[in-house]
């Protein structure tokens, strides 16, 4: 298996249905190329609006699907959850409120596999919008550009969003770690600190 994508669902609720939309079309993109991938949903403390629509959503999902469900109430866990039961050689991540563009998978999939060293390196979408009460785009940097603005940036600001792609084995060997209780969640931004500490490629994926 080529790729394996890791969705997290939690209590999204009406964002269920255009999330996974994005991600069939994606999916469905990057088989066209080539690209053997398969899906995790990983559930954890739904509501019943989100349930339902993930159930409604997936009944029509397109290629191999797994479906993990949990009660541990931290996002980090649950990504751990799905991360532990894929088979992919790379994985990909996605929030139940993310919005792939359709060239994301294929794109990421093809820069990390084809990078000097593929089992270090992460792969980042070029640009993040963000709609709700945040209204705005955010550039993601690559290794290049963090050299040009300053690591010390990574101290006090998250240059990344959640959604990346990269090897499996980095993964497994560096999990996610669990909130700490009363805390905000720090799982990827923890994460990708102490990533760039261990000297990391970051990538992005242009026009994604």
């Amino acid at each position: 298996m080529d790729l394996s994508l890791v969705v997290n669902l939690h209590r999204e609720g009406a964002f269920v249905f255009p999330c996974l939309n994005s991600l069939k079309i994606s999916l469905r993109q990057a088989r066209a190329c080539g690209i053997e991938a398969e899906t995790i949903v990983v559930i954890d403390r739904p509501d019943e609006v989100t349930l339902h629509l993930a159930d409604v959503a997936l009944k029509s999902w397109e290629g191999p699907l797994k479906l993990v469900r949990l009660d541990a109430g931290d996002l980090a866990q649950a990504r751990n959850a799905g991360i532990e039961v894929s088979g992919g050689e790379y994985i990909a991540l996605a929030d139940g409120d993310d919005l792939y563009s359709g060239n994301w998978l294929e794109s990421a999939y093809r820069l990390a596999s084809g990078s000097p060293s593929p089992e270090k390196t992460i792969v980042h979408p070029e640009a993040a919008f963000f709609f709700g009460a945040d209204h705005r785009i955010m550039w993601s940097p690559d290794s290049a550009d963090l050299m040009a603005i300053g690591v010390e940036s990574l101290l006090w600001d998250n240059l990344w969003i959640s959604t990346m792609l990269t090897s499996r084995k980095l993964l497994i060997d560096n999990p996610f770690l669990p909130r700490i209780l009363g805390s905000f969640g720090f799982e990827d931004w923890s994460w990708y600190l102490a990533r760039e500490a261990d000297g990391v490629c970051h990538r992005k994926a242009l026009r994604t």
